[in-house]
Order: structure tokens, then sequence, then C-alpha cells
């Protein structure tokens, strides 16, 4: 989550250097928070919730990033669709920030 969501490659991977040695208990916390922060930027608040405050960008339902993810791995990518599904999340963004 820390490498595809930042901006920073050197800071993220500075932090999770320094995550590796301390206990993760020092740090789950505010882990977590980003997490749930980040996840809250990207999906699209449920039918008649209300957004917390006005997004950054115009956010979209997780259904859609899946199915925007896919997209992009069997047309950009030429992965065949088995191949696709076996992958990570991880594996999908990582190979399409190598195109």
């Amino acid at each position: 989550m820390i490498r595809a969501s930042a901006t920073d490659r050197p800071e993220a991977e500075r932090l999770l250097t320094f995550a590796a040695t301390h206990p993760l208990a020092t740090f789950a916390h505010n882990a977590q928070a980003a997490c749930l922060a980040l996840l809250v930027s990207i999906l699209a608040p449920a039918q008649g919730e209300a957004p917390a405050s006005e997004p950054a960008a115009d956010p979209m339902p997780l259904a859609q990033f899946f199915t925007e993810l896919f997209s992009r791995a069997t047309s950009w990518l030429h992965w065949p669709p088995s191949e696709v599904w076996g992958a990570s999340v991880k594996q999908r963004l990582e190979r399409a920030a190598d195109v």
C-alpha cells in the first residue's frame, strides 16, 4: 500500500526500511489511519452517504476501479485474462508502472 500510493518513492523506501527495524505496534495505528485515508480518497461514498469532506479528485467506486485495472491489464499490458485474475493488485500496478 505504501509503495503503490507513494508520491515520493525514495521516502517510501526509507519509511519501509525504518519500519522493518521496529515493532509493528509502534506505528501500526498511524499506518492503519493512512491506509484508511487512502481508501476514503479513492472510494465513492455509499449510496445516500454524504462525503466527509470535498474529495481532492473524483472518487470512483471500487468495482469500477477493479474493472479499470482489468481493462488496462488486458489491453495495455496484453495479459491474458487468466493471468490478470491470478495477479495481485500490487503486481498489476507494478507492471502497469513499467509500461
